[in-house]
């Protein structure tokens, strides 16, 4: 007894709501006051649905999520353009695009300040040689005719012998007839015919060289009939100087023998040039001066 009444005192809403219940609906609806029924007053799962009138509660009267979604509603008018942002910070420098168009010419600006005088160029190549130029006509030409007596065309006069030498080589040196008789053409003025002898070679005649350059020299002599021995001919100058050049040949044994001699040579302006004849017959021999084989001749060619 002393239990019930304790649990009494801790219960007495579980006790009022025995005594409806036992007592029926018109008992609570006769005896219980207006709201005086809360949620204290109700037990856990009092309320069903049977209970709840329909239509009677509303979205707010369930707890979140409790309700299934809807479906979506149609989309809402665009709404106003905000504000401007803040310029953001700059962005990395992008690569360089490709070159534009080349611009026009701009005007000629104004002349600038004379530079300063620059290194001397290394020489350049020797270009090619250029065509020569005309060559100055300049020969001579003599010969011997007849040296047997001493008259205007000889005026060293006698006749030249050809001296004997056991080596046949050109020793004796030759003299020129001068005149009509003897110069077949000088032009250039070779042959001085007031002087016509070489100081220091006995009996001899000379060309004088009359422009410094290069020149053909030639010289033959033509012997009486001797088979014996060697023959010779020979050019020497300028005075006193050597051999420039000598031709040797055996004797002929069938008639008189000739002998000639050329060179090329480079002369000074007034050089003296002569022409000697040698021979080894055993004794002295003359020349044979028919057919114009016994000569002396030169001719300018160039610088």
């Amino acid at each position: 007894m002393k239990n019930f009444l304790r649990y009494m005192r801790h219960q007495p809403l579980a006790l009022v709501a025995l005594f409806v219940a036992l007592g029926g609906t018109s008992y609570a609806a006769g005896t219980l006051a207006k709201n005086s029924v809360g949620t204290a007053q109700l037990k856990s799962d009092a309320v069903t649905s049977a209970k709840v009138k329909n239509g009677s509660l509303t979205a707010k009267d369930f707890k979140s999520g409790a309700l299934p979604k809807g479906a979506k509603g149609a989309t809402g008018a665009t709404g106003a353009t905000g504000a401007t942002g803040a310029t953001g910070a700059t962005g990395a420098t992008g690569a360089a695009g490709p070159a534009g168009a080349k611009g026009d010419t701009g005007e000629q600006g104004p002349a600038g300040d004379k530079g300063d005088k620059g290194d001397k160029g290394d020489t350049g190549e020797q270009g090619e040689q250029g065509v020569a130029g005309p060559v100055d006509s300049l020969a001579v030409r003599l010969r011997q005719v007849d040296l047997a007596t001493t008259g205007p065309d000889n005026p060293i006069g006698g006749n030249q012998d050809i001296a004997n030498s056991a080596s046949g080589a050109a020793s004796t040196a030759l003299r020129w007839d001068i005149g009509t008789s003897g110069e077949r053409f000088d032009i250039g003025n070779f042959y001085d015919t007031a002087n016509p002898t070489v100081t220091g070679v006995t009996g001899a005649s000379y060309i004088k060289i009359p422009k410094t350059g290069t020149y053909i020299v030639s010289a033959g002599i033509r012997f009486e009939n001797n088979a014996t021995g060697v023959r010779s001919i020979g050019i020497s100058g300028p005075q006193p100087g050597g051999v420039r050049a000598q031709n040797i040949v055996p004797a002929s044994n069938a008639g008189p023998t000739a002998v000639s001699v050329t060179t090329v040579e480079r002369f000074t302006v007034g050089d003296a040039v002569y022409a000697s004849a040698g021979q080894s017959s055993g004794a002295a021999l003359k020349p044979d001066a028919s057919q114009d084989q016994t000569y002396f001749a030169a001719t300018y060619v160039g610088p």
